[in-house]
């Protein structure tokens, strides 16, 4: 009975039941996330009426990118679903379980390990990274890509090649840079798979040729979208990429996302802001504990290197695997003057493999010291990214958008029937004792939530109402139904003095 005990829980359907629980755990918010933003948007080219409608949604003529699994068809479900937003969430958590399994299965197939393959899936499951993942359905396309690369490189190493084809498709249908896995996958063959390069090179090419005919597929849609100001590609500017590159490994390493926007020059000069955050009891926890996870992570490896000289070579090949990995899978991101930590998806993983390789070093050493001190960065690991969860679900600004969509829907349906009597739709900022009121921006941070006109069609399907910001019109026009800024915004006006 002991035996079967033992050997249950050293399964790996024990190990996944407490991993999904766990991440189910960390972040269950992102249940109650609701839509906005870029969701009503895709809402409404989503509404597809007629199979043709459907069919149209792989049509490369268009100017926003071509992403239509994780888009079009995936908001497509949700209309369908009736826009439920627990069902919603619940698919985009079930494709992120199915990429943490395979991502298991596939360094076990590299490493024959199961102690460092589970090691990187548990670390990396619980990163705080995720919350730029999980939370927003917009965001889904990053899980969708995470979960179609790993399964198409599992079934590479497993020589499935239509499998390996079929699983590249899905996230080339998903995201751009999904595209990226070819020139990952051909690194790999040259420098770690020497041996096997003629065996697989029929099926390297056949990956290759699938990355370019989308690589032409998707010409016609980057050609607009990297007109606009937060996609344009800076070739000539090698600080901009540089810059980039230390932004993007620090947040990898766990630092806040808004550590950019507090630094002029890092690590040196922040910015008043960046000491205001302490005040958060959440953020000095987090700020603290990731801090001393570094340092007994460097004195640990320190130590180490200096008991196995002989292994300083293989530490540092181990080293720069990783980290040029982790670019090659920035790639053109490094190009953008805008930063997005939700693009560490793919990257994340490099990073996390050279951290579960050490602490994996530490658990096999015979020293007791070494055991201790990873059992102590475990613990810390775990502890920074439970309170970074907390601190980036605040500081993402997924919360505030959330307080104020849904607060939007209780608006809109109490008064929907008045609203749909009127050809426009007002948001004025109020003027208190001679002052323009304009609680977080106000009207214009309504449109940043509702994006413009798109939420008319997924509060009022079938209206012609027209939306106005009175940051943008300053005459309230006949025939408006005016909503004061605040009442959305949850402000209280009284309360000002």
């Amino acid at each position: 009975m002991l035996k079967k005990f033992l050997k249950l829980i050293n399964s790996d359907i024990f190990f996944f039941s407490l991993l999904f629980l766990l991440v189910l755990i960390l972040f269950k918010n992102a249940f109650s996330m609701q839509f906005f933003r870029d969701d009503f948007f895709f809402l409404k080219i989503s509404d597809a009426k007629s199979f043709s409608d459907f069919i149209n949604f792989f049509s490369p003529i268009r100017t926003y990118s071509y992403k239509p699994l994780a888009s079009e068809v995936f908001y497509f479900f949700l209309i369908s679903i009736g826009k439920n937003i627990f069902i919603g969430h619940l698919l985009v958590f079930s494709v992120y379980f199915i990429g943490l399994y395979y991502l298991k299965k596939t360094i076990m197939l590299l490493t024959n390990n199961n102690l460092f393959s589970r090691l990187t899936v548990f670390f990396y499951a619980i990163s705080f990274i995720h919350v730029f993942q999980l939370f927003l359905f917009a965001t889904f396309q990053e899980v969708m890509l995470f979960t179609c690369i790993v399964l198409s490189f599992y079934y590479y190493q497993k020589n499935k090649t239509l499998l390996n084809l079929l699983f590249f498709l899905v996230a080339l249908l998903s995201k751009e840079t999904a595209i990226l896995f070819i020139v990952f996958l051909t690194a790999f063959e040259f420098v770690c798979k020497k041996n096997t390069f003629i065996k697989k090179f029929p099926s390297l090419v056949a990956n290759i040729i699938l990355a370019a005919i989308f690589l032409f597929v998707y010409k016609y849609s980057l050609s607009h979208v990297t007109l606009l100001d937060n996609y344009k590609l800076h070739f000539n500017n090698p600080k901009l990429i540089v810059n980039n590159s230390m932004w993007y490994f620090l947040w990898s390493l766990g630092f806040p996302n808004f550590l950019s926007d507090v630094f002029r020059s890092f690590p040196f000069r922040p910015l008043p802001d960046f000491w205001k955050a302490f005040a958060s009891p959440e953020f000095k926890i987090y700020f603290y504990s990731l801090i001393t996870y570094y340092l007994v992570f460097f004195v640990s490896i320190s130590i180490y290197i200096v008991k196995n000289a002989y292994k300083i070579v293989k530490v540092f090949r181990d080293f720069s695997y990783s980290l040029v990995s982790f670019f090659i899978f920035l790639g053109p991101i490094l190009l953008f003057s805008h930063k997005w930590m939700d693009r560490l998806t793919l990257p994340l993983i490099f990073i996390i493999l050279l951290k579960s390789y050490f602490v994996f070093l530490f658990i096999s050493s015979k020293e007791k010291l070494f055991k201790i001190f990873a059992f102590i960065i475990i613990f810390l690991f775990i502890f920074w990214n439970f309170f970074g969860i907390k601190v980036h679900e605040s500081s993402s600004g997924y919360n505030i958008l959330n307080k104020i969509s849904k607060n939007a829907s209780i608006y809109f349906y109490r008064n929907k029937n008045e609203i749909l009597k009127h050809k426009y739709l007002f948001f004025y900022d109020p003027i208190y004792k001679g002052k323009l009121i304009r609680p977080w921006g106000g009207s214009e941070k309504l449109t940043n939530v509702f994006w413009g006109q798109y939420f008319i069609s997924y509060y009022f399907p079938n209206s012609n109402i027209i939306a106005l910001y009175n940051f943008e019109n300053k005459i309230i026009p006949s025939d408006s139904f005016v909503v004061t800024s605040s009442e959305i915004l949850l402000f209280n006006i009284s309360q000002l003095k």
